[in-house]
């Protein structure tokens, strides 16, 4: 007996016109792909196949769906909420904040990127991000002092 549960009940038409469009995906994988875009979680197996096939994008667990696949499925505003920008962007916005106010409360740093850190990682992980990237950009913020260009 083969049994099948598809997650949310009905899989987006938009995955199943990737299906008709693309001869070398399976249901399983378009089922895979849609949980994905709908953030359920997908086993090894089913993330290493649609990594091969270039479906999808991230670090599990955060993984979203590819640029190709979100052009064809008119979801490009998900995926370039998704995917983050470089680290130079946001360090960019951090000296350009600190050149003209001349200092910045950790607080503030936050605000002024945490929306624009990836809608892949969750708000602790947006948090790490930023304090990964003040240290390794040598910019300082050592609470409960301002933040300063080293």
């Amino acid at each position: 007996m083969v049994r099948v549960s598809i997650p949310g009940r009905v899989i987006d038409e938009r995955y199943t016109r990737i299906l008709i469009e693309r001869k070398d995906l399976t249901l399983m994988d378009v089922i895979a792909l849609d949980k994905v875009q709908k953030g359920y979680p997908i086993s090894k197996e089913e993330r290493e196949l649609l990594r091969k096939k270039n479906l999808i994008e991230g670090r599990h667990p955060n993984l979203y769906v590819s640029e190709s696949v979100a052009a064809k499925t008119d979801t490009q505003a998900d995926y370039i909420r998704n995917r983050s920008f470089g680290r130079a962007y946001f360090k960019d916005m951090v000296v350009a904040y600190l050149r003209t106010y001349h200092e910045a409360k950790r607080a503030e740093i936050e605000k002024l990127l945490l929306d624009k850190v990836s809608d892949a990682l969750n708000k602790e992980q947006k948090r790490q991000f930023i304090k990964d990237l003040l240290v390794t950009s040598q910019i300082f913020c050592n609470l409960p002092e301002p933040c300063l260009l080293a």
